[in-house]
């Protein structure tokens, strides 16, 4: 199959829209100086489902991230729609999205990992001091400082 038009699906609802915005952005203008046939197609839009399928793509070039974009639901939704598209499919995604399931995956493969622990409220943090430098991330969003 020659891929004629490509959307570039971007923006979103998270809290990471902003980022989204400049990725997809960015992914349009290098996709467009190789040639191709690109609309861009924000996915935070109420039309976004009409504007998805009346683009008449070949394929979907991912470019959402966090919630509803790397967790699978947008990969079901290209599916469902028989339209290809970029990265992982939708249980990759929503395994690597999560990370306490990923860190799960990885300690029953042997990999190592660093020692993690969830917790679930500021009123159940551990009594235990831990050492500096620690990470604390939401375990399904994507990026986070």
């Amino acid at each position: 199959m020659k891929i004629k038009k490509i959307g570039v699906i971007y923006g979103g609802k998270s809290s990471e829209r902003e980022i989204s915005l400049k990725t997809g952005s960015a992914i349009a203008s290098a996709l467009k100086k190789e040639k191709f046939s690109v609309v861009l197609i924000d996915s935070g839009k109420k039309d976004f489902i009409k504007k998805l399928l009346s683009a008449k793509i070949d394929f979907a070039f991912i470019a959402l991230h966090g919630p509803f974009g790397e967790d699978g639901t947008m990969q079901g939704l290209l599916e469902i729609f028989g339209i290809p598209y970029s990265g992982s499919g939708v249980l990759a995604s929503a395994l690597a999205m999560n990370k306490i399931y990923s860190k799960k995956i990885f300690e029953s493969e042997n990999i190592p990992t660093p020692k993690w622990q969830i917790i679930t409220s500021v009123s159940r943090l551990p009594s235990t001091v831990y050492r500096l430098p620690v990470v604390i991330k939401p375990s399904k969003q994507g990026s986070a400082i």
